[in-house]
This record gives structure tokens, C-alpha cells and sequence, in this order.
């Protein structure tokens, strides 16, 4: 029977039907900004794939922090989602089993399973935000639920008064080597909010504040890398995400850099998969 997989990021959300392992139907739509449409947007979108077919589940894959047994969303920064039980919400409209999962944590069970296939490995997501997802010993780290939240490390103090709900610090590993922290830090110093594909470009064009958006972004991410190595000796470490679009160019930086940071020569790569987030979340229903 088939099954549909979810991938919720801070930009898009993608939903797929799948059958086994293979992907039969995928739609995307850009993330909705209120709880509201978010929830509206979602339901349609899995009926959209569903249409008539009967299916064993749904895996979702989403941002923490959250209680993923219970399906309750807690305050991830780049939903619009606080404290709601969004497994609850959608069961009275899909009458069907729902299993959630951290996102960074669906893309690493993909690259367990179909991808590296290495007992101990780390996953680096690199979008709107910074997730991971840990493999040791062929096992899957969860910790006391919400393990890989990397994201959240801090890597250079700044002081910060925090808001309501805010879970982020200035100086964390998120806001400085992200996605979206480089569409803000191009806006600020180049007048427009470019994605890491189009900083590269701009950069190998001759551009020095492209130029400096990508040194400054690479070597807080390497920095970030080297602590991780430290921790969790990993064999190799995958980087996944929209930034992957800045290619080997982006990822050169980063290597380099680490090099001065770290002698341990571990292995990083981008995924060589299309889809590891939806991959993942639907080996969340057996």
C-alpha cells in the first residue's frame, strides 16, 4: 500500500506519495507565513497527492523544537507554529496514522538507508535554517527528543535580549551560516536578498562583497563543522539543503578552511539525492 511523505522547511513545504521507496507524485508550495494557512495549505496538498488512493500513513518530517511522539510543534524559528498539536489537527481531517520526525534527522535516515550507508555519520542541513541529523552505531540520536538541534549552538557571544518564543541567540550557528543568513547579509551590503547559488555567482564574477558574504558564511560553517567532529567523530559528514545549489565552490571554502581548524580529514560531501527529506519521512511508515 503507499504511503505520503512530508518535508516541511522554512521556505517551501513539499508533500509525496510514495510507493515503497519509490516516489510516484511530489507537489511544492512556498511555507505560509500564519498557523492558519499553514494548516489550510498543508491539508490540501496531502489531498492533492492522496486523491483517491488508499494508504498505510503519513511521516512527516518538520523543524524542531517539538514532541515528535505526540506530534506537538513547540517553537521552531521559521514556522509559524507555537505550542499546537498539529498531529491532533490533522487526524480529525485525514483519518489515517501520522508519525513525525525532525526534518534533519528524515534526511539522514534517507542517507542510513539509500545514501552513504555509514554507521556513524552527521548530517548538516543548510537552508533557511541549520539542522542535523546524527547516525551512531547505525542508530538514529534522538536524545531526550529533540537531539541535532545544532542550529541553536552558539558560536560567537553577542549580547541579546529575547523575545517571546525566540529560540535563537545573534550569535548562533543559524543566523551565521544559513540560507537566509546570507539573503540578509547580501541585502544589507548588496541591496538584495541573494540565495547562495546567485552570492557564487556573483562572487566568481568579481564581486568583494560577494566575496566577503561567502568567506564570512564558510568559515563560521567550518567552525561549526570542527566543534561537531570534535564531539561526535563522525566517518563522514553530508551536507544537504537549498545552499547545496552553491555547489563545489561553496564547499571548497568550507574544506579549506576547516583544514586550519581541524586535523582530523574527515570526509564531507553534499547528498547525492534529490529528495532526502521526503526519502526519509517515509521510511517513518513501515
Amino acid at each position: 500500500m503507499d504511503k505520503i511523505a512530508i518535508d516541511i522547511g522554512g521556505t517551501f513545504m513539499r508533500v509525496a506519495l510514495f510507493h515503497n521507496e519509490q516516489m510516484i507524485k511530489m507537489v511544492k508550495e512556498r511555507t505560509p507565513k500564519t498557523k492558519r494557512e499553514f494548516i489550510k495549505e498543508l491539508v490540501c496538498l496531502i489531498h492533492e497527492v492522496k486523491d483517491s488512493q488508499k494508504i498505510k500513513g503519513i511521516g512527516i518530517g518538520i523543524p524542531g523544537p517539538a514532541d515528535y511522539k505526540k506530534g506537538v510543534i513547540i517553537n521552531p524559528p521559521n514556522l509559524p507554529l507555537r505550542n499546537i498539536n498539529l498531529k491532533k489537527i490533522l487526524q480529525k481531517k485525514i483519518k489515517t496514522k501520522i508519525i513525525f520526525e525532525n526534518d534533519a534527522r528524515c534526511v539522514a535516515l534517507a542517507e542510513k538507508y539509500f545514501g552513504v550507508k555509514r554507521a556513524n555519520f552527521l548530517v548538516i542541513t543548510l537552508g533557511t535554517g541549520v539542522g542535523g541529523g546524527i547516525i551512531v552505531n547505525n542508530e538514529l540520536c534522538t536524545g531526550n527528543g529533540n537531539a541535532g538541534e545544532i542550529g541553536h549552538m552558539i558560536l560567537q557571544y553577542l549580547p541579546h535580549k529575547r523575545k517571546n518564543h525566540e529560540i535563537n541567540n545573534p550569535g548562533s550557528f543559524e543566523l551565521l551560516a544559513s540560507g537566509e543568513a546570507m539573503r540578509k547579509k547580501a541585502k544589507m551590503l548588496l541591496g538584495q536578498p541573494l540565495t547562495a547559488k546567485q552570492l557564487k555567482d556573483s562572487a566568481r564574477r568579481g564581486n568583494k562583497k560577494a566575496q566577503q558574504i561567502l568567506e564570512e558564511t564558510t568559515l563560521y560553517l567550518a567552525i561549526g563543522i570542527s566543534n561537531l567532529i570534535h564531539i561526535f567523530n563522525p566517518e563522514i559528514i553530508v551536507l544537504s539543503g537549498g545552499v547545496k545549489e552553491a555547489g563545489d565552490y561553496f564547499l571548497d571554502k568550507v574544506k579549506s578552511k576547516l583544514e586550519t581548524l581541524n586535523s582530523t580529514k574527515t570526509k564531507i560531501i553534499w547528498t547525492r539525492m534529490d529528495e532526502p527529506g521526503l526519502l526519509g519521512a517515509s521510511t517513518l511508515i513501515k
